[in-house]
């Protein structure tokens, strides 16, 4: 896949989930392998799997251009280890020496360009949360390069609330800023899926965006618009989850409604919206 992307000069964020499953705020489990690990020897695992991996993207010319350690991390990571609550530093150590471990892994296995370092936070609109966990983590000694947040309406609030979250966070700890997930729905039917949709009615939608091809192309012009405008230059880009995600056939996935593609695997208007080159009908 990193082949694949640097052939279209694309940038590839590495997002380790540092699990054998989704690690997202409710679920931070540790790898089967890694169960049982004293902490020291949790601690080495994850600097040498963290090596391992950027190194032999280095190695095949693929470097990530950007590496998030941790995947949506407000209650920590590799719990019960790495899980933190309040403001006790005995809570916080563990977490930053385990971040740490991963960072000192990236920077060990680049070559000559620098690759970015990320914290991701699922904190879209939720400024309280995020500056109770930078400000921890950053008084415990954990340093890294860029601030990166999950953001759904569904989840994670208006426009308003996340436009202010994400200036006050550029200009509190002058870091760059991504928005590394976001979704929209294009459509709210569900079509023959008794499954259903992780976002699948209207209480995962903004006033003035329908769930429709349009709507969803002016969420992601509004979202653009909220990045670019963030003080000093700081709002640097955003990444769509998950844009591919369709229902070929008879397999089905809950995203399908979010993804840039129809039902029938035509391209949206929103595709270009992220500067793709939508194939003509």
């Amino acid at each position: 896949m990193a082949k694949r992307a640097a052939a279209q000069h694309l940038k590839i964020s590495l997002d380790f989930h540092y699990s054998d499953w989704w690690a997202d705020p409710g679920k931070q489990y540790k790898p089967a392998a890694w169960k049982n690990l004293p902490f020291d020897d949790l601690v080495k695992a994850v600097y040498d799997y963290t090596k391992d991996v950027v190194s032999a993207m280095e190695a095949q010319g693929t470097p990530p251009y950007m590496v998030q350690v941790g995947n949506e991390i407000i209650g920590g990571m590799l719990w019960p280890e790495g899980r933190v609550s309040g403001t006790d530093p005995a809570k916080w150590k563990p977490l930053v020496t385990l971040l740490d471990a991963g960072f000192r892994a990236v920077h060990d296995a680049q070559g000559r360009h620098h690759i970015i370092t990320m914290i991701h936070l699922d904190r879209g609109g939720d400024n309280k949360g995020a500056t109770w966990w930078f400000d921890n983590a950053i008084k415990n000694g954990l340093k890294f390069d860029a601030i990166g947040l999950s953001y759904y309406p569904k989840w994670h609030g208006g426009f308003e609330a996340m436009e202010a979250n994400v200036d006050d966070l550029a200009t509190r700890y002058h870091k760059d800023i991504y928005i590394v997930e976001t979704g929209y729905p294009w459509v709210l039917d569900e079509r023959t899926r008794s499954m259903g949709h992780v976002i699948g009615d209207k209480g995962g939608l903004l006033a003035g965006f329908p769930a429709t091809p349009d709507g969803q192309e002016q969420y992601l012009e509004k979202l653009i618009d909220v990045i670019r405008r963030i003080p000093d230059g700081r709002g640097k880009g955003l990444l769509y989850w998950a844009p591919t995600w369709i229902s070929p056939g008879k397999a089905a996935t809950t995203y399908d409604n979010v993804a840039l593609f129809d039902y029938d695997g035509e391209a949206l208007a929103s595709f270009d919206t992220l500067g793709g080159n939508r194939p003509k009908r």
